[in-house]
């Protein structure tokens, strides 16, 4: 059901009616001049203000409500929709009709040419949207037949949930008007619709306590009926205004279209938790959905848990997103667990040994066209001479392929630069040398990509002391200068790209959110530096640009996976950004913005992560390893105090014992892996800010 979509349970003539019957006309309200108003869609202010009348002078007067007269009257609103739901044969017309009496709405009118393009961007994102929402978890044979549309009691066959809500098309028609006129529009703006996804959120929320119930109206399947209704658009509208976020971040630098996001982090409102289904919460219910029977058996549970675990996820539809990873790497074997091929249990890093525990061996990876065997690849190791020989970040000369040992040159915008996860074969120091077939695999694709050389950790960053942090101090610049930067996971390089249709590249983009390579510390560090120029390296040797495929999927992909562009928002090439008139809008909060993304990765090496938060948040400067001088070189900056909320551990140090010892959130019961719990640490960017002294 999940590759059906919309545009299949509705017409063209009525998203147009829907549009005409919404137009305000010349003469309309005074307080908004026709000329001023593309399109208005907003939740009713009723629950809020009333207005009255003065009998004397005629005068109108805004009132707020008082907590009592609210709840009366949200009680009465969902009563209403009970009774509109009694009837069988008419309950979706009927409800149609209170439900689209809360939201205003009013269009500019609009010229036959320009409504015939409205229809038509309607149109395509209804073409882009799956037909039936993420199903309640309710029984439904207790529900008379009359609520469904076939003989088969199902959630595809429940007339509300396959309804195209006349609310949502007045949404798409909203947002289709600014993109014709190049507004802002209630998905675009966030402030508007969230307010309308809480709205429907409480009134959900209302029917699902059940504490304004009386005797009356106690027919459980009926009020099942109602929460339907208000789910399948709440989640609808949801999933679009994460779409719309998306999109609207869009711009263009120089003829190539990139993403603004400022400093990589990301603003959305936050929906109200509320229950759709009685004592199952909004976020039980995301992650129940993000087990979806669609999920491949392979899929780590804890990368999963990465996922859902974020405000931001609450609500999605995993379902397509399961079906387009199972399509190119369903069938590999499990990797979570040591001889079985069944997942982790998902509640910490620690239970999975994808990020901990498993036995790392350098240099058993080997290119596709190798004829050796782990013992007997021959290994470069590096000419010390040569190396030592260029100042500032080396890099391997690829014009000297041929020969028994390594030869370097300075790193430029010229070079290839190689991210990828040391637990999958390829780490190694470039004392012991690196397999001839990866070497000349790297000298072969940097050559295809017009690059003169290559950098890899495992050629170019030394395991003495002194080189070794001289080495690290210079990736920022290495990455971000950088002509192309691979990207190298096991499970990607599976991927055939030969025929490289737009469903493959849905699925690589779900492939890139669940691999390893996005789960790691280095890999994000590098992934943020690389961003401008990506490419996934792919079976065969064969390479994707990032970049390209990300804005194929956006433009014409489904919505329901376009919304997990999120995911990997610290990939997206991005535009410039005016810091000095973000710092006047809000202070910076880098370190709990990359604390936090650091908090579930894990570094190779410990003390690892404060050289990689150092980098991050303090590009040119030199890293700490060390917690205590990590801190104290923060005083006089700000941090989330919500960031700060997390099950790490706290340094044992006078004046610090507020700060984690670690990025990385670790387990509260650490002497138990079977019951390993940890509090995650968060952006937290509604939280109040605190000054470290």
């Amino acid at each position: 059901m999940s590759y059906e979509t919309l545009e299949g349970l509705t017409t063209r003539e009525k998203i147009r009616k829907i549009l005409t019957d919404n137009w305000r006309l010349e003469g309309g309200r005074a307080d908004l001049p026709i000329s001023s108003l593309i399109s208005r869609v907003k939740w009713t202010e009723r629950f809020i203000t009333t207005v009255s009348i003065n009998s004397a002078t005629g005068r109108t007067r805004m009132k707020c409500l008082s907590d009592k007269e609210r709840s009366e009257l949200l009680s009465k609103e969902v009563t209403n929709l009970y009774d509109a739901a009694l009837d069988g044969q008419d309950h979706v017309f009927k409800l149609e009709e209170i439900f689209g009496d809360l939201i205003e709405c009013e269009f500019k009118e609009q010229s036959d040419e320009q409504q015939a393009t409205l229809v038509g961007i309607v149109w395509s994102f209804l073409q882009r949207m799956p037909a039936c929402c993420p199903e309640l978890p309710e029984r439904l044979d207790n529900v008379p037949s009359c609520y469904f549309s076939s003989d088969v009691k199902s959630w595809t066959h429940l007339r509300v949930a396959s309804l195209v809500h006349t609310n949502l098309i007045r949404l798409l028609l909203d947002y289709a008007l600014q993109i014709l006129h190049g507004g802002g529009g209630v998905c675009a703006g966030s402030s508007d619709l969230q307010t309308i996804l809480n709205g429907v959120g409480e009134l959900i929320d209302l029917i699902s306590l059940g504490e304004f119930a009386d005797s009356s109206r106690s027919n459980p399947a009926v009020w099942f009926c109602v929460r339907s209704y208000l789910w399948s658009f709440w989640q609808r509208a949801n999933t679009f205004q994460h779409f719309a976020w998306v999109t609207r971040k869009l711009g263009t630098l120089d003829g190539v279209r990139q993403w603004r996001i400022g400093n990589l982090g990301y603003d959305y409102g936050y929906s109200r938790q509320f229950s759709p289904s009685p004592g199952v919460s909004l976020q039980q219910l995301s992650r129940k959905v993000s087990q979806t029977d669609t999920k491949a058996k392979n899929v780590c549970n804890w990368t999963l848990e990465l996922l859902i675990g974020q405000h931001i996820c609450y609500g999605l539809d995993f379902r397509l997103f399961h079906e387009r990873y199972a399509a190119i790497l369903g069938q590999e074997p499990g990797r979570c667990r040591s001889n079985s091929s069944e997942a982790c249990d998902g509640k910490h890093f620690q239970n999975c040994l994808r990020f901990y525990g498993a036995k790392i061996e350098n240099q058993t990876a080997h290119d596709v066209s190798c004829t050796y065997n782990s013992e007997s690849e021959p290994r470069l190791p590096w000419d010390e001479a040569s190396y030592r020989s260029v100042s500032g970040a080396r890099a391997v000369h690829i014009d000297a392929e041929t020969g028994s040992t390594i030869k370097y040159c300075a790193a430029s915008d010229n070079t290839l630069t190689i991210s990828h996860v040391w637990s999958h074969g390829q780490g190694g120091r470039p004392e012991e040398g690196i397999n001839q077939c990866l070497h000349r695999r790297y000298c072969a694709i940097a050559r295809r990509l017009d690059c003169d050389s290559y950098w890899i950790d495992t050629t170019c960053i030394p395991d003495e002391h002194k080189l070794r942090k001289e080495a690290i101090s210079h990736i920022n610049r290495t990455f971000s200068s950088s002509k192309a930067v691979l990207v190298c996971d096991k499970d990607l390089m599976k991927v055939d790209i030969r025929d490289l249709t737009l469903q493959l590249k849905e699925s690589i983009l779900v492939a890139v959110i669940l691999s390893d390579w996005n789960t790691r510390a280095w890999t994000l560090l590098e992934g943020i530096r690389g961003r401008s120029a990506l490419y996934i390296l792919c079976k065969d040797n064969l390479t994707v640009n990032l970049a390209d495929l990300l804005m194929d999927v956006v433009d014409k992909g489904r919505i329901d996976i376009v919304v997990f562009v999120w995911q990997v928002f610290h990939m997206l090439p991005s535009k410039p950004y005016n810091k000095l008139r973000v710092l006047m809008e809000e202070p910076d909060d880098e370190i709990g913005d990359m604390g936090s993304w650091l908090s579930n990765r894990p570094a190779s090496r410990s003390g690892d992560d404060f050289v990689i938060w150092s980098l991050l948040i303090d590009p040119e400067k030199p890293p700490y390893s060390d917690a205590v001088e990590f801190w104290r070189a923060q005083v006089g900056r700000l941090v989330r105090t919500g960031y700060l909320v997390s099950s790490t551990k706290r340094l044992k140090k006078k004046g610090l014992s507020w700060a984690p010892e670690s990025a990385l959130v670790t387990s509260t019961i650490p002497t138990d892996p079977t019951s390993l719990v940890s509090h995650r640490a968060n952006n937290a960017r509604r939280s109040e800010y605190a000054m470290i002294t």
